[in-house]
Parts: C-alpha cells; structure tokens; sequence
C-alpha cells in the first residue's frame, strides 16, 4: 500500500502529493532495510540502528510539516506531541512518558551521539524479529515479501508485530518491525484528523511544507 493511498488523504490534493512526492520515498527506504540481512548477498548486517534512526526522522519530518501542534514550539516539542496525540501506544503505556522515552533514548542519541545514549539511561537496545519455522529453524534473512506485505496491512496488525517498546525503567528495548508499524498507524490516525489535514492542506497548497 503507497501511503499517498491512505484513504482520507484523497480529500486533501496538496497533502496526498506531498506524501506520495516526499514521505513515500522515505518510507520505502525503511521498506527495503528491514529485507536485510541477506547473507547470500553477504549482507550480513540488519541495519537496527539505520533503521531506527530513519524512523525516528520520519516521525520528526512529519512533526513540523503535515501535523502542527496548537502554538509554535521547538523541534523535540513538536515530536514528542506527535507521538502523544497519534502514535498508537499499548494500553497501560503513558503516551506522554512513552513520547519522552523515545525521544531521549533513541532519537536524540541516534541524531547526536552515535547512538550512545546518558549513563543514567541504563541498557538501551534496538532489535529485530527472528522468525523461526514450525521445525525450529531460524529466519536469517530480514522480512520476506509476505512478512512485509502482513506488516504494511493496516487492516489488520501481525500478532508478531509487538509494540515499539519494552522494558522498564533502567532496562528498554525498541523493536524496529513493531516501530515500524506503529509509524504507519500514526501516520493513518493523523489522516482520521479533517482539522490538521485541512491546515496542512491550506500551508501545501501556500506553497509552505515546513511550518517552522
């Protein structure tokens, strides 16, 4: 599914095109990450981190351009105020402390730091799905076409698609394929939002795609 296809953009001309010219291609580049590792290519590494990474710039690009917070804020504000208000967090998980978690301990150290995060932030870890068969065999590539496929559905959520996070204070670990998906269901549930997708369509249509 191109994203541009996401049903309630279709009212929104400007926006639809600045989703299928300028958001698609990103989102197709994590697409094609999470394929890695393919050891017969001798690509042997699963891109945790670069995929990570390129999600948490998707959720900051579409924080100062489709979506716009009430007033004027910084950066880290506005992307925290994206996750709280359309990230599609689990039930007993505090949308405005889980926006904090993933801003101070993947995107700023992933953006800055080498992905090192505080001392006092504990065990950080990002990781990735390792499919075994019915025989116990493990996957050793990344997602296959049909893995894919289920992950891109939005009708319905593969029961192996887990949340972004888990863990505890001192102790949290993301997952890229369940980072993944709750990226694309934010991106559908701001779609559900006729205000912002009207003020976005008004500043595209001005000419004006980044608000700050």
């Amino acid at each position: 599914m191109r994203l541009d296809q996401i049903s309630t953009f279709s009212s929104y001309p400007a926006v639809a095109a600045f989703v299928r010219d300028h958001v698609s291609m990103q989102r197709g580049d994590i697409r094609d990450i999470l394929r890695l590792p393919l050891p017969r290519q001798k690509m042997t590494h699963g891109c945790n981190l670069a995929a990570a990474s390129l999600l948490c710039g998707f959720i900051s690009g579409i924080s100062v351009s489709i979506h716009r917070p009430p007033k004027k804020v910084g950066s880290g504000h506005a992307f925290k105020l994206l996750l709280e208000h359309f990230f599609p967090w689990p039930a007993g998980q505090q949308a405005k402390v889980g926006a904090k978690l993933i801003y101070d301990l993947f995107r700023n150290p992933l953006a800055h730091a080498l992905a090192v995060p505080r001392k006092s932030a504990g065990q950080i870890t990002i990781n990735r799905i390792r499919f075994r068969s019915r025989s116990g065999k493990i996957q050793h590539t990344g997602l296959t076409s049909r893995q894919l496929g289920a992950l891109d559905d939005l009708r319905r959520r593969p029961t192996w698609a887990h949340p972004t996070l888990a863990g505890s204070p001192g102790s949290w670990t993301l997952l890229v394929e369940g980072f993944y998906r709750d990226v694309l269901e934010m991106l559908a549930k701001l779609g559900n939002d006729s205000a912002q997708l009207t003020a976005a369509e008004n500043r595209f249509a001005a000419g004006k795609f980044i608000w700050r």
